[in-house]
């Protein structure tokens, strides 16, 4: 049975947190919020961790992380560097922005190794145990690739949450919003960079204004207003604020929890390679290729085949500042029942 390696995705500058949220204790015993996915990996049969980060960080990721968990579980390192691109490109000497989750994956390709299993996550999502034991129980299990023109499609997985339960009461998230085959295989998947509640002053929700009176605006839009006033609307934007499209907080979403083999990384090349030749100019301070993103492509084009489980834990992540109290709330809500002991990395002699 192949060895089943956690990959963890924490290279991102945390902007929004305003610190290194990555090793920002959550319990009492200095461990974070990434603690609790390892924890959880480890008892679905995960026997390796792969940390992909700034080689910066790596003495304050190896002190607040990687030292405790070495007696449990084997650690590497991969490192999110410009200079590990796949051709010859200059990029914009202003540039801090790493270049997105899909390059920092494609950095950690010597990390793993050819006949292992990983499952992708963020550092700073809290996906529950189910996520992890559901991926785990797909890679032992033995379903068969269909086929495109006589070529098996490559199988990978993810697991999908509800939109409505992921997101931050501070502000705005990115979201991949998912679009689903009827036996659960992902058709379609839409990276939504600015999506969230709607502030009960916005001023424009489907393309009409909610800001006006049954004189001004249509019929529509009126009710649009008067829903937003009895209830919570769920909206993204496309063009920073200026319009806002609603979506409903069932729709699934991906929270960037995924099941590859190694062929993964070939697909992150050839995406990364795309995107530095014909993306990369449109915004050489800002751009990104996302991984939600390269896994669509290659679903689009029939390559891959993606089935969706869904997650059945209350998702909660540090986006903002102002999550932080709620997370170590969270956190002590799942000690209390039980799920998680007080410290989960006692030292060992």
């Amino acid at each position: 049975m192949s060895k089943k390696v956690l990959v963890v995705l924490a290279a991102g500058l945390a902007s929004r947190f305003g610190s290194l949220k990555q090793v920002r204790a959550v319990n009492a015993y200095n461990e974070v919020l990434l603690d609790y996915s390892v924890y959880d990996a480890l008892r679905a049969g995960f026997s390796a961790v792969v940390f992909i980060i700034k080689a910066e960080m790596r003495a304050a990721f190896e002190a607040a992380i990687g030292a405790h968990l070495r007696p449990y579980i084997e650690v590497r390192y991969a490192f999110q560097d410009f200079n590990d691109l796949p051709q010859a490109v200059t990029l914009d000497p202003a540039r801090v922005k790493p270049l997105g989750t899909a390059h920092a994956l494609y950095c950690a390709r010597n990390s793993v190794k050819p006949d292992e299993k990983i499952v992708v996550i963020n550092a700073d999502d809290y996906y529950g145990p189910q996520a992890f034991q559901t991926l785990a129980d797909y890679f032992d299990g033995n379903e068969q690739p269909q086929k495109r023109n006589g070529v098996a499609l490559k199988q990978y997985a993810m697991v999908a949450y509800e939109l409505d339960k992921t997101l931050s009461e501070m502000g705005f998230v990115s979201r991949g919003v998912c679009e689903l085959t009827p036996d659960s295989y992902l058709e379609r998947i839409n990276e939504r960079t600015q999506i969230g509640y709607l502030p009960p002053t916005a001023e424009i929700v489907d393309g009409e204004r909610v800001d006006c009176d049954a004189d001004s605006c249509s019929l529509q839009a009126v009710l649009l207003k008067e829903k937003q006033e009895r209830e919570r609307v769920i909206a993204y934007s496309e063009d920073g604020g200026a319009s806002w499209r609603t979506i409903s907080g069932k729709t699934p979403v991906s929270m960037n929890i995924w099941a590859f083999d190694y062929s993964i990384f070939a697909l992150c090349q050839d995406y990364l390679s795309d995107f530095l030749q014909n993306k990369l100019a449109a915004a050489p301070l800002k751009a990104e290729c996302y991984l939600p993103l390269a896994v669509g492509e290659a679903v689009k084009r029939e390559e891959v085949q993606v089935k969706v489980y869904q997650g059945n834990n209350q998702w909660f992540g540090l986006t903002y500042q102002d999550d932080y109290p709620k997370v170590q709330a969270a956190i002590c809500k799942l000690v209390a029942e039980e799920l998680y002991p007080q410290q989960l990395w006692p030292p060992k002699n």
